[in-house]
């Protein structure tokens, strides 16, 4: 499970050994909930040397969507990815604040579009921060890259492939909330079990956990891996992150419901269960 894990996933020691390698496009993904800037200035703040900032809403987001944070069309997103330095042939690390997982986002979201050349840094900026790497504030220029998106791969949910799930009661669902959201929310999906995104990060070093560890966070939640699982959150960032882990354990049988609770919630007409039913 090595060779996967690190299919997925790179260490800071790797990563500080390779900056300025040809090909290689560093992505500073982080992200503010309370402040949609935040991550930007904690990028001008200090970054990984080389990195360009990739924002959440305005970059890889669909603007015409009701929804906010939507994945962008293949358009948009290819627009993006060049402007960010990403090539057809450039691998790709993400990282953030190991907090809000925007970098697992964005590995989903490239692999979506048929990138797989992609990985997080594990532990994110704290990291990175902790293992002595490198901090620069200067702002590199702008990507001159040609990201060309293949057809979207079958890894996003929308919201009647969910209604659909909810109805046949074939697809497992996990609630990939974190507590607060969850509590706040006071309902979920109907059927939806409980597996916090965070539970699949160890606490301790703030690494993905190893794939004896995240198999058994869903066997302990319920859940089948070998069997199709709908993963959901709060905006369909944890979700993404939890879709990263499972991919690190070798499990590839999950997709994102996109819209997540903040869609499904917002419609009067989608079924909801509260919190201690099914």
């Amino acid at each position: 499970m090595t060779e996967l894990r690190n299919h997925y996933l790179i260490t800071p020691g790797e990563l500080r050994a390779r900056l300025g390698e040809p090909g290689l496009a560093v992505i500073d993904a982080r992200w503010d909930l309370g402040d949609n800037d935040g991550g930007r200035n904690a990028y001008r703040a200090g970054h990984v040397p080389g990195a360009r900032y990739v924002s959440w809403l305005e970059d890889i987001s669909d603007p015409a969507d009701a929804v906010a944070g939507q994945l962008a069309g293949p358009a948009d997103f290819a627009r993006a990815m060049s402007a960010a330095g990403v090539g057809d042939s450039s691998e790709v690390v993400a990282y953030d604040d190991n907090t809000i997982f925007m970098a697992a986002r964005l590995l989903w979201a490239l692999r979506i579009y048929g990138h797989d050349r992609v990985r997080v840094l594990d532990g994110g900026w704290p990291a990175w921060v902790r293992g002595g790497g490198p901090v620069d504030t200067a702002l590199p220029p702008a990507g001159a890259a040609h990201f060309t998106p293949a057809p979207p791969r079958d890894l996003r949910l929308t919201k009647d492939q969910m209604l659909a799930v909810v109805e046949s009661g074939e697809t497992q669902i996990a609630d990939c909330r974190m507590d607060g959201t969850w509590y706040a929310a006071g309902a979920h999906i109907p059927g939806a079990v409980r597996l916090p995104a965070p539970l699949l990060v160890d606490p301790e070093n703030g690494m993905v956990r190893d794939a004896a560890g995240v198999r058994r966070r869903l066997a302990e939640a319920g859940i089948d891996a070998d069997r199709p699982i709908a993963l959901y959150c709060g905006g369909g960032v944890s979700a993404a992150e939890a879709f990263l882990a499972l991919r690190t354990a070798g499990i590839q049988t999950a997709r994102v419901y996109d819209g997540s609770w903040t869609e499904w919630g917002a419609d009067p007409a989608t079924p909801k269960a509260p919190h201690g039913n099914g």
